[in-house]
């Protein structure tokens, strides 16, 4: 998917093993700058019945540009 700009939009999902991995990421990489474009990192939520993917991931988070 692309953007207004021609540059694709930056969608992602990443996994963690550890919580303090994951919240390191979100209290530390929210709002940063990578290549020009200002991330937005947040914890993923999905929906109540269904389990995170993989094996034994503690969660997801999300990343926007």
């Amino acid at each position: 998917m692309k953007g207004p700009d021609g540059r694709s939009k930056g969608i992602a999902f990443v996994k963690f093993e550890t919580e303090k991995a994951l919240l390191n990421a979100v209290e530390n990489g929210n709002n940063t700058d990578i290549k020009g474009r200002t991330v937005n990192i947040e914890r993923a939520t999905g929906k109540k019945d269904k389990p995170v993917r993989g094996s034994n991931p503690v969660g997801e988070v999300f990343i926007t540009n």
